[in-house]
C-alpha cells in the first residue's frame, strides 16, 4: 500500500516536472546558486577568524595592551569620555610594570619591547 503511494507522488513529481521544464531547471539553477553562496559566505568567514586567531596567536603571552581612557562597566564599554593620550603618570607605571615583569620571568623580549 504504501509504496503504490510514494509510486504515485514520485510519477506525479516527474509529469509536473517533465511539463514545466523551465522552471525546473530555473529552480535547480537557484538551488545551487544559493547553496554555493553559503558555502563562500561560511567559508570566507571562517578564513577571516583563523587569519585573526593566528595574528592574535602571533602576539605572543606576554602582551599588554594600554589604551587611553576607556573603561567596562558591568560588561559596558563607556568610551574614552574625550581622554586623547596617554599621561605621563601612566607612561611612568608602564614602565614600573615592565621592570618588575622582566626581573620575574625568563623571557626573552622585555616587555618595555613588546608595550609601547
Amino acid at each position: 500500500m504504501l509504496a503504490t503511494w510514494i509510486g504515485l507522488f514520485c510519477g506525479q513529481g516527474l509529469k509536473a516536472l517533465a511539463r514545466n521544464k523551465l522552471r525546473s531547471a530555473l529552480a535547480a539553477l537557484g538551488i545551487t546558486i544559493g547553496t554555493a553562496a553559503v558555502v563562500c559566505v561560511v567559508s570566507i568567514g571562517r578564513a577571516g577568524s583563523a587569519k585573526a586567531e593566528a595574528q592574535l596567536a602571533s602576539l605572543g603571552d606576554n602582551f599588554v595592551w594600554v589604551e587611553a581612557g576607556g573603561r567596562n562597566i558591568n560588561g559596558v564599554r563607556t568610551g574614552t569620555h574625550g581622554t586623547n593620550s596617554l599621561t605621563l603618570d601612566v607612561s611612568m607605571a608602564r614602565d614600573k610594570f615592565c621592570e618588575t615583569w622582566y626581573e620575574n620571568t625568563d623571557h626573552a623580549s622585555t616587555c618595555a619591547d613588546r608595550v609601547s
